[in-house]
């Protein structure tokens, strides 16, 4: 979350931050794995989701932290109306149905925390700690999902004790200038998103690789923008799920994926474009004066990562580079994902 403050031994101990949460999701995806993979019954699937920019450069920039918990259903256990709402606008006849839940923050600050003064302008500070629930139409040919945002900005957000908590734990200088945040108001998005296989996997449990394209629409307070882009992936055992789901704004995927008796494994490589419209956390508060920076029309993701899936377990980490997101930004941002997606 940010440069350490000073000592050998500071050093030392925040550049082992990312190895040491990447190690330990590991262990404890290895250590859910061990539970056998039954396929009778299932109780939905649990993800532990987190975007971070320390873990690629240590320090505090713009999009800083992602933390997201989510339950998605297994698809015998969604209720009929929702099931009939999933199914319009269109119906596949392999197609599963899954609705979710979840809880998340994201922490938004300009570069240098611990800064006193600012070079240049730069992002306000600003927080959004919400509740999500979503639907998604998975089937062979391509995903459809449908998810709601509805959560709190500003001091509401609880993204400064976050923020002072993280840095007083890692030894790291307490930020400055949170004082200046994005007042409180209600936060809202909706996420459309449609998915389609250009080219399917194999379905046997091979390797194989496939090509997918995507379109995007998000209306809210929070975020109005459209986008599309294009995802592949190489891998083993593909056929079973569209790799894995990450915080708006960003490419989709799905956290529901089968349970499995071997190893299964996928690279996969995404971009996409978008046309923003609104975005809170630059245009500033919605109905009261505030801080707040020249927004950009055009941004674009680009993403590369991998995944391990073991029996009833699936991790994955992978390295985003997103382009300017407003007017004297002095370069794209970079950070990390990381996700543990778990079938009880």
């Amino acid at each position: 979350m940010g440069a350490p403050v000073d000592g050998q031994g500071r050093r030392r101990q925040s550049r082992a931050g990312p190895a040491s949460n990447l190690s330990g999701l590991l262990l404890l995806a290895l250590a859910l794995a061990g539970a056998p993979a039954e396929a009778d019954t299932s109780l939905g699937t649990l993800t532990l989701h987190t975007d971070n920019d320390f873990y690629v450069s240590r320090r505090d920039r713009h999009y800083t932290s992602g933390l997201q918990l989510s339950w998605t259903s297994a698809a015998d256990q969604t209720p009929d109306w929702m099931r009939r709402l999933a199914l319009l606008p269109g119906h596949e006849p392999d197609a599963r149905v899954h609705w979710a839940l979840g809880l998340g923050q994201n922490i938004y600050t300009p570069a240098g925390v611990a800064l006193r003064t600012r070079r240049y302008r730069d992002r306000p500070y600003a927080g959004w700690l919400y509740g999500s629930w979503g639907l998604a139409r998975v089937s062979g040919a391509g995903l459809d999902a449908a998810m709601l945002h509805l959560g709190m900005v500003g001091k509401a957000s609880l993204a400064e004790p976050t923020q002072e908590w993280l840095h007083g734990a890692m030894g790291m200088k307490p930020p400055r200038g949170w004082e200046k945040q994005l007042q409180n108001e209600l936060g809202g998005a909706l996420v459309l998103s449609r998915q389609r296989r250009l080219r399917r996997p194999p379905s046997e449990d091979r390797t194989g690789f496939e090509l997918t394209a995507h379109g995007t629409v998000c209306l809210g307070n929070v975020f109005t923008y459209g986008g599309g882009g294009v995802g592949a992936r190489w891998g083993k055992g593909l056929a079973g799920d569209f790799g894995h789901a990450r915080i708006s704004p960003g490419l989709p995927g799905a956290s529901t994926f089968e349970r499995r008796d071997s190893w299964a494994w996928a690279a996969h490589l995404g971009a996409e474009a978008r046309l923003v419209a609104r975005n809170l956390f630059l245009d500033g508060n919605t109905f009261a004066a505030s801080a707040r920076v020249p927004r950009r029309l055009f941004v674009a993701d680009a993403e590369a990562g991998v995944s391990l899936t073991y029996r009833n377990a699936r991790l994955t980490y992978a390295l985003v580079v997103r382009s300017e997101e407003f007017d004297d930004q002095q370069g794209p941002d970079l950070f990390g994902t990381l996700s543990l997606a778990f079938i009880p």
